[in-house]
């Protein structure tokens, strides 16, 4: 009986009662780890948050302080888009275009500055010599003569650019076009969203920044460097990152380039290009998540370079040149255009002459075309050329502007400096033929018409001459010009009576300052006259050559408006997207960037 109620007392649970705990174990499991495991994940898709907006910050912060110093930015003749390999679907390896993905650019040149006190005060060069490391390097040079570490690193002044290039571009994480490894990543990009991000199992594309000299063989081949006739022919390459041709040293190409460039950036888990498959699920294009584009500059208003002018009778003077808010333009990417208003008694515009540079599109040269606004009709004439520019700057190099280069029809005429972004519209008039300047006034010929115009009446007798530019029967005549105040430049026989009447550069004269004495002028800016004394015994000397009369004319007027579309490499415009993925689950986490640099020592 005693054994019975022990035996009772002993007995284990039976299945249902340990499948009853096992459940409850395990919904009670599930409730204390399902939180834990979510603020893991969460934990590490907030790290490749933080992660993407650090690069992003990083990367962006790099490339605006090397672009704000850069001195100039290279730009190709050919320019072709950066071209990565991918590897589609049967193994095989294609290049695709991605275009603004790369950019070159030359620094100003820096020396390194030795702040030891106790520098030998007699080396040869004591504080500064050339720095011998690439910028961004963790460790300084020490002073080559005396070995201190307190080195700095300034800017050579005056500034002058630096020998070697700087280039941002995007490129394959592993560039080997021929991996010896079998197992290691096979060339291509290969999309790392289509498994989880490890190391060796996706070959990314990232962000490098490099260093160079053009001249190096050992990137671009001693046969390309002595065969180049300037800078942008070593650079056009889209595929430098990937040639497998050896150097001297039998390294192939890729190797150095690699060896040499770093990435910005992390570089693990991030891939900065899009690509669109086609139904095959071959790649068929690339988009780049980082990217460099000139800003384009739209219906840009020009200043004129003064508001008054007090030198030359003219305080309300009419610039004659206006000056964009960017220059360094981008060649055969640029429109500008002279508006010149009508309005009626209600000051509202009637009419709106629009001269327009055409930049060669029907025809081989570049041209300014008039064409009229009729408010009141709302129709548009049609073209006409006004002005040939390439004409013009042709026989300005030749050094004589031929009569007939600028029509005596002209009504507006200017040039472009697209490295300064400034328009001119100070312009040489043409040459009559057997001149040796553009007016040559013969001092006979005025001192007849004085003593005739003396004869009739003493007080309005006075010694002028119109300038050929404004004489309708001259063959350099120009309607509707006017002299660029300040331009001239008159050079006669020297008046003086007790000279040799040898040539001597005469001074002008306000007209508020009275007649104009010996060797000197008046000048009608607007109508082109000169005037020389007009009392009686101070003749011009005949016999000892003519009067030589240089100037400049401008066509613009008071209240025309100047604008124009353009795009400016001094100020870059770098979109950054930093994609980084979460290793676990390959999901991407993205940050914009977009900053707009403006190039500070770009040379004008």
């Amino acid at each position: 009986m005693k054994m019975n109620r022990i035996q009772r007392y002993n007995r284990g649970f039976t299945l249902i009662e340990l499948l009853v705990v096992l459940a409850i174990s395990m919904v009670l499991m599930g409730l204390v780890l399902y939180p834990v495991t979510q603020s893991f994940k969460m934990t590490r898709s907030a790290q490749a948050m933080v992660e993407s907006q650090d690069a992003a910050r990083f990367a962006m912060e790099q490339i605006s302080r090397d672009l704000g110093e850069a001195m100039d930015i290279v730009e190709y003749d050919n320019a072709q888009p950066l071209q990565i390999p991918v590897l589609q679907s049967n193994s095989t390896v294609q290049y695709l275009d991605v275009p603004n993905a790369k950019i070159d650019f030359v620094l100003p040149k820096m020396i390194a500055h030795c702040n030891n006190p106790d520098h030998p005060v007699d080396a040869t060069d004591p504080t500064r010599y050339p720095r011998d490391f690439e910028r961004g390097d963790e460790a300084q040079p020490s002073c080559p003569v005396c070995g201190s570490t307190d080195v700095e690193i300034r800017p050579k002044l005056p500034l002058e650019p630096d020998t070697k290039v700087v280039r941002y571009f995007l490129g394959l994480m592993y560039n080997n076009p021929r991996p010896d490894d079998p197992t290691g990543p096979d060339f291509g990009w290969l999309s790392p969203w289509g498994n989880h991000v490890e190391a060796g199992k996706g070959n990314q594309v990232v962000l490098y920044r490099i260093e160079f000299d053009p001249s190096d063989k050992t990137i671009f081949g001693a046969d390309k460097v002595a065969a180049a006739a300037k800078l942008k022919e070593i650079l056009e390459d889209p595929k430098f990152f990937y040639s497998t041709d050896p150097d001297s040293s039998s390294e192939p190409f890729w190797q150095v380039w690699a060896r040499k460039a770093r990435i910005v950036g992390v570089g693990k888990y991030e891939d900065l290009v899009e690509g669109v498959a086609n139904s095959s699920g071959d790649w068929v294009s690339l988009t780049p998540c980082v990217m460099f584009n000139y800003k384009k500059m739209d219906n840009d208003d020009f200043a004129g370079t003064y508001s008054s002018d007090q030198s030359y009778e003219y305080p309300d003077g009419i610039p004659s040149v206006y000056q964009a808010e960017y220059g360094y333009w981008m060649p055969d990417d640029y429109d500008v255009s002279v508006y010149r208003y009508t309005y009626d008694s209600n000051s509202s515009p009637t009419v709106i002459n629009e001269y327009a540079m055409n930049l060669g599109s029907g025809s081989a040269n570049v041209v300014i075309e008039k064409r009229v606004y009729d408010a009141v009709a709302r129709t548009w004439s049609s073209p006409a050329t006004t002005f040939d520019i390439t004409q013009y700057l042709t026989d300005l190099a030749d050094g004589k502007i031929e009569p007939g280069t600028i029509s005596s029809g002209c009504e507006m005429a200017f040039t472009i400096d697209t490295e300064r972004g400034r328009v001119n519209f100070a312009i040489t008039p043409p040459t009559p033929d057997n001149y040796e300047s553009i007016s040559d006034l013969v001092p006979a010929g005025i001192n007849t018409r004085y003593k005739d115009a003396y004869a009739l009446d003493r007080g309005t007798a006075r010694r002028y001459e119109r300038l050929s530019t404004f004489d309708a029967d001259s063959s350099n005549y120009l309607e509707y010009a006017t002299i660029v105040p300040g331009s001239e430049r008159v050079v006669g026989p020297d008046m003086m009576p007790s000279s040799d009447h040898g040539p001597v550069a005469y001074q002008r004269v306000p007209f508020a300052l009275g007649e104009p004495g010996f060797n000197q002028y008046k000048i009608d800016y607007d109508k082109g006259y000169m005037y020389f004394s007009s009392i009686y015994d101070q003749a011009l000397p005949e016999g000892y050559g003519k009067i030589r009369v240089d100037y400049k004319v401008r066509f613009n007027r008071d209240g025309d408006v100047v604008r124009g579309d353009y795009r400016t490499r001094a100020a870059v415009v770098v979109h950054l997207q930093m994609k980084m993925y979460d290793p676990e689950s390959a999901k991407p986490y993205s940050v914009d960037l977009t900053n707009t640099i403006k190039v500070r020592n770009a040379l004008r």
